[in-house]
């Protein structure tokens, strides 16, 4: 919609004096946004330095993002033909305004660089745990860097997503400006692919040291090193996306793109993560895919599929009468646990791998802690709210979420059978 791809100077100031586009320190990444359609200057003359409000740079990065589908229940101070009316319902749906103690949003206050970093950045989960932020240290007014703030500046200073000062001052409390909201969003964003079709070595020219964000539904990367993430948009519904040959050192981010289908031939990728409350995502890969890790914030489907030569998943362990033995023996263990109660479930993981699983889809009591009954098949780990699997080698064990106590001190405590398996997703 163009209403979301236009960043519109709207209940703005515009300074009587001031520089160009091509006079801005963010000439290229502004040219780049301008040709994915992501901003649009009112004319040539247009002021890059004009001061940005909340209700502007939430339509801008609404449009960076790829997201469109907006919430029902609209804000006090943005009611319906208010200028940014349908951009704070997006927001919302999204999940990254949630309004003032008092049901607004304040659409017209003006925003500063901190603010707009945090909200950019808190999407995608860019942030430093911990409370040691080294990226900052250098800044001459680290001191005026909000505490609130302090994990994702760090982050958008390391990542170079935010701009610095000639003096080495970030200038976190100063109110944004058009142009260094487009250089966060292009750069925290990467490259944009708005149209079907193949995305080759040649053309993305080779390495790509930063993230990609995908618009279009269906696209192929082919021989390429992507040195970031790769961000599947709200725009990329029943997609159907591969990879070939291509390398991912980071995370395929699934985010609120309906039902897609991600296939990866010959590739390597960290982690998959999926944050996509609007349909089911499909992975599917041959045996010479890896996935290092799988973060399920919602339904993840797993497939290994033959690889596109013709050739079969190599199959040389199944050759061996023991081995065969084996996986029969723990597929029969694993249907006898899915019949013995409802508190006893079955969960895969590869040798060598992690998976990452929502405590809140496990149970919906509280937890406490886990037990591991076999870690020297896996290891099993509590990480704030998710159980971190990671197989060691082959085998079934259990592991149990431990619940506070029910009624008479009864334990409530839920089990799984975990079992670890080599070739398998």
């Amino acid at each position: 919609m163009l209403m979301l791809l236009a960043v519109l100077a709207v209940g703005l100031p515009l300074p009587v004096q001031g520089q160009t586009i091509q006079e801005s320190f963010a000439l290229e990444e502004i040219e780049r946004s301008m040709a994915d359609g992501l901003v649009v200057p009112e004319s040539e003359a247009f002021n890059p330095e004009i001061p940005l409000n909340r209700g502007a740079f939430i339509r801008m990065l609404n449009g960076f993002l790829g997201l469109h589908r907006a919430a029902e229940n609209q804000f006090a101070d943005v009611p319906e033909g208010h200028p940014y009316y349908e951009d704070f319902l997006i927001a919302r749906e999204t999940g990254y305004i949630s309004g003032f103690d008092d049901g607004t949003v304040q659409p017209d206050r003006p925003l500063s660089r901190q603010e707009a970093v945090v909200l950019s950045l808190q999407i995608l989960e860019y942030k430093t745990e911990g409370s040691f932020y080294p990226a900052l240290l250098p800044l001459s007014d680290e001191n005026l860097i909000a505490g609130w703030s302090r994990p994702y500046m760090d982050q958008a200073v390391s990542r170079g997503y935010i701009n610095l000062f000639p003096d080495g001052t970030v200038r976190p409390e100063q109110i944004i400006r058009w142009e260094e909201a487009v250089y966060l969003l292009a750069r925290l964003t990467g490259r944009h692919i708005t149209e079907d079709g193949t995305v080759s070595r040649e053309m993305a020219e080779g390495h790509l040291a930063s993230n990609m964000t995908l618009f279009a539904s269906e696209v192929t990367l082919e021989n390429l090193e992507l040195d970031g993430d790769l961000i599947i948009t709200d725009r990329v519904e029943n997609g159907n996306i591969v990879l070939r040959n291509t390398t991912i050192d980071g995370r395929i981010l699934v985010r609120g793109a309906g039902n897609v289908t991600i296939t990866l031939w010959d590739s390597r990728v960290d982690e998959v993560q999926t944050d996509n409350h609007y349909g089911l995502t499909t992975v599917r890969r041959d045996s010479n895919s890896v996935i290092g890790n799988y973060r399920e914030n919602t339904a993840l489907r797993l497939d290994v599929v033959e690889a596109p030569s013709g050739h079969l998943i190599d199959t040389s362990p199944l050759r061996n009468p023991l081995t065969l033995l084996l996986a029969m023996f723990l597929f029969l263990l694993a249907l006898l646990g899915l019949k013995s109660g409802q508190d006893r479930h079955v969960y895969f993981v590869n040798v060598g791998q992690s998976r990452r699983l929502r405590l809140a889809k496990l149970s919906s009591r509280r937890v406490l802690d886990v037990r591991n009954n076999g870690p020297d098949l896996l290891r099993a780990e509590l990480d704030d709210g998710i159980l971190v699997l990671s197989g060691l080698r082959e085998g079934q064990a259990q592991v149990t979420l431990v619940h506070p106590p029910g009624r008479g001190n009864r334990p409530k405590d839920r089990q799984l059978e975990i079992v670890v398996v080599a070739g398998v997703t």
